[in-house]
């Protein structure tokens, strides 16, 4: 499972934002028009196409960037190691892929099923008649926080290609959960992986348990309430949890671990002062 969009609003300079883009993708800079209120857009440009998006400026305040794709994966790694406390997330896809007899005809059902018990909106778009071109089924309404798209991969990029389509596996399938975080959750976002991303809503939760046997944490988004502390605390247990473990295990303990910890504080405001 994987992140296949991206978006955040970081809390840094846009230029910054930018410039460590373009350093760490290899990418071109080319300015384009702003979007969405923001009155400057920057393409980071790869030799394939579009790396990554920033927009900036106007009244929106700090700058929003995202990826999507197969650049995505690179662009989450990056935004989360250099700006793990200073971003948000606005939206978040969180992609499976499925191949084989029947992928398609178990995933719609469970789909329906869950749509259907729930009386959830459903749409569809595709071929639906000749069944060459690729199906798509689309469940919950696009303008909630959490949304739903199931459609038949292989099918959609064989028929794009001019040759090599028989290499393409026809049965190829991907799920994917469209997440737009709400209010206080946009923080949480920023932590959590692709497959935590389908605890965002209970319907989700529960059709990511029926198809891929997946039981995530659910998040409560509109009563999530977190402070800088708790964000920070748990940046560190993630980034640094490994470490800490090695610690106790040459110490002995957790007790003997957070003495170090307090030591070493201690010495670095003894410097300072």
């Amino acid at each position: 499972m994987r992140f296949d969009w991206y978006a955040a609003t970081i809390a840094r300079h846009p230029m910054e934002v930018v410039g460590t883009l373009r350093r760490e993708f290899g990418a071109e800079v080319r300015q384009t028009h702003g979007l969405h209120g923001y009155t400057q857009g920057f393409d980071l440009v790869g030799p394939h196409g579009t790396m990554a998006k920033v927009l900036a400026g106007g009244a929106n305040g700090n700058p929003h960037a995202w990826a999507s794709g197969e650049d995505t994966e690179r662009f989450v790694q990056l935004v989360r190691s250099e700006w793990p406390l200073e971003h948000t997330v606005s939206r978040m896809d969180s992609a499976e892929d499925f191949q084989g007899p029947g992928s398609w005809d178990r995933l719609n059902a469970e789909c329906l099923e869950v749509a259907d018990r729930l009386r959830l909106k459903v749409s569809q778009a595709g071929d639906y008649h000749r069944l060459e071109d690729g199906r798509t089924l689309y469940v919950g309404s696009r303008k909630a926080a959490v949304f739903i798209r199931l459609y038949e991969k292989g099918k959609q990029l064989r028929a794009k290609v001019t040759q090599g389509a028989e290499l393409i596996p026809a049965d190829w399938c991907r799920l994917e959960a469209q997440v737009r975080p709400q209010k206080e959750a946009r923080k949480a976002a920023a932590f959590v992986t692709p497959e935590q991303a389908w605890g965002f809503a209970g319907w989700t939760h529960d059709l990511a348990l029926r198809c891929m046997a997946l039981d995530v944490p659910r998040v409560q988004m509109n009563v999530w309430r977190e402070s800088d502390d708790e964000r920070a605390f748990a940046f560190m247990v993630r980034q640094y949890g490994h470490m800490l473990e090695r610690l106790r295990r040459d110490l002995g303990d957790w007790q003997c671990v957070g003495l170090q910890i307090g030591d070493a504080v201690a010495d670095l405001w003894r410097e300072r002062s």
